[in-house]
């Protein structure tokens, strides 16, 4: 059980800022020069595919070009920040590679935030131009919250304000002639803020380095070539989707096509018309897929991948995507913000063999236990390699805490086994101290998922003030199905420690859950009850 040998082809070590990091060679040096790479080697190939919008790999360069020139009439250039607040849609992935153009950086915001938490984030990041939405920018604008140094808001439609700009007018005005930016591996390409699920987000800085090296990571290890179309469907304001798939696609001559948002149905329906071959996303979306009576007799026959991450993947979920789709390889991936999308991967052939594990780390990576001597070897997961950030925009402490020697400390805890293959047992900051015991929410997760009424399921520690923490389970039932508490403890009981069964159970209609599909704990914590 292993990676492709071709996974590790062109790998050889350099250092960078002082830290031995595998890289691969030759590799583009910059998005710039990545998107002028792939344009050179496929002009006519599809590059991306909105509704009824079609672009070549040529269209789409020639359309970034124009859009960096309306951005170079409005004095935005080198080190500029320019956000983009939206769904997925064309204008993003035009946006985004349109700010490389004239060598700024795209601060890549989540849509679904609270006008006060996007109001810190174009603070703090000192965004210049933004792109969003009419809905958005009226919600900016009711708030009254508008940063100074904000000096044009574009929407996607009719502004809401005389001071904003519509897309359309937006691109009608161009500069004749910009400066392009050199080439630097090292400078930043993007911010994306952290979900924020403790204290302020903190945006974390994805230089052109990390990006690329993310990309060929992911093409590597899914084996991307020009003939593959991977259905966007997870948030591209998320790593997974504009590093994972948009960028990944866009090195490797393949075909993106974005969608809003995910919904079931038309998942199932995009997979099919479009002749998706490599689809990625939490195993949420693929139990819903798995459930929905509209995927029988659809002709799949062009899919070869399933990716799931986001959040562990139950067994039982892998055995009816086996079952499901036998000639499909099945890949699970733990990744981070900070780590530019992928850390880990594990292949197909150690799907079911090592279901728990989140794999090996990705080939240009080294993932490693923090001290796990002292622990058992168990303790919090360490990562390396040119993926890695270089520190969040604007906060130097909490860059200091995070980065280290070269080592980016992920906050969670897990294990390595003997073969290499990584266990994700915890968030840091959620591991369960009973009675001065220890429970790892992923074993008592790993047992509710066996229930044959459960669909999802979450544990988290409740404060007592004799135990210290009580463990509480929240699940979601099976359509159509009814779970009782009592019924899930005495399930647990036949299967887990005493000290680790739920002591309460709530069924509720829907996890709370960041962009990338993790479980918002603390959002659980909270409940009532």
């Amino acid at each position: 059980m292993a990676f492709p040998n071709k996974a590790y082809q062109d790998i050889r070590e350099e250092e960078v800022a002082g830290t031995r990091l595998k890289t691969y060679y030759p590799r583009p040096i910059s998005l710039n020069d990545m998107l002028d790479r792939s344009v050179a080697k496929w002009p006519d190939r599809e590059c991306l595919v909105f509704d009824q919008e079609r672009l070549t790999f040529w269209q789409f360069a020639r359309e970034v070009q124009a859009t960096a020139a309306s951005l170079a009439w409005r004095r935005v250039g080198n080190g500029d920040r320019v956000a983009l607040l939206m769904e997925n849609r064309l204008e993003f992935a035009l946006a985004y590679y349109a700010v490389q153009r004239v060598g700024g950086i795209a601060v890549v915001l989540n849509a679904r935030l609270p006008a006060d938490t996007i109001t810190f984030m174009l603070r703090d990041a000192g965004v210049k131009l933004l792109v969003t939405s009419p809905e958005m920018a009226a919600l900016l604008v009711s708030s009254g919250k508008r940063p100074p140094q904000l000096e044009h808001i574009v929407t996607l439609g009719p502004p809401p304000a005389p001071d904003m700009i519509a897309w359309s007018t937006f691109r009608e005005s161009r500069a004749t002639a910009y400066d392009r930016p050199t080439d630097d591996e090292d400078k930043p390409a993007a911010i994306l803020y952290t979900s924020g699920t403790t204290g302020l987000p903190k945006g974390a800085i994805q230089t052109h380095r990390n990006v690329i090296s993310n990309a060929m990571n992911a093409a590597r290890l899914l084996g991307l070539s020009p003939e593959d179309r991977t259905l966007v469907a997870v948030p591209l304001f998320h790593a997974t989707g504009v590093n994972s798939q948009l960028s990944a696609m866009l090195y490797a001559g393949g075909t993106s096509v974005l969608r809003p948002y995910f919904k079931t149905d038309d998942f199932i329906d995009q997979l099919v018309r479009e002749q998706i071959s490599v689809a990625i996303g939490v195993a949420t979306m693929f139990w819903f897929m798995l459930e929905s009576p509209n995927l029988a007799g659809q002709d799949l026959s062009r899919l070869r991948h399933i990716v799931y991450g986001g959040s562990p993947a139950p067994v039982q979920l892998i055995e009816r995507l086996k079952r499901q789709f036998p000639a499909v390889q099945l890949g699970n991936v733990w990744g981070l913000t900070e780590c530019t999308s992928i850390a880990t991967w594990l292949p197909d052939d150690a799907a079911l063999a090592k279901p728990d594990s989140v794999g090996l780390g990705a080939p240009t990576l080294e993932v490693r236990v923090d001290n796990p001597a002292a622990n058992g070897g168990i303790g919090e997961l360490l990562v390396k390699g040119p993926s890695v950030i270089p520190g969040y925009w604007n906060n130097a402490a909490a860059s200091q805490e995070t980065l280290q020697n070269g080592w980016l400390k992920t906050g969670d805890i897990g294990r390595i086994d003997d073969e290499g293959y990584v266990y994700v047992l915890d968030r840091k900051k959620d591991m369960i101290i009973r009675g001065g015991q220890n429970i790892y929410s992923i074993e008592v997760e790993n047992v509710l998922y066996q229930h044959p009424k459960v669909l999802e399921a979450a544990v988290v520690g409740i404060p007592d003030p004799v135990w210290g923490e009580r463990v509480r389970a929240f699940l979601v039932a099976k359509p159509g199905q009814s779970v009782q508490a009592e019924e899930i403890r005495e399930f647990c009981q036949e299967r887990l420690a005493r000290y680790m069964v739920p002591e309460t159970v709530r069924v509720v209609p829907m996890l709370p859950r960041n962009p990338g599909g993790k479980v918002l704990k603390d959002a659980l914590r909270a409940m009532e009850g």
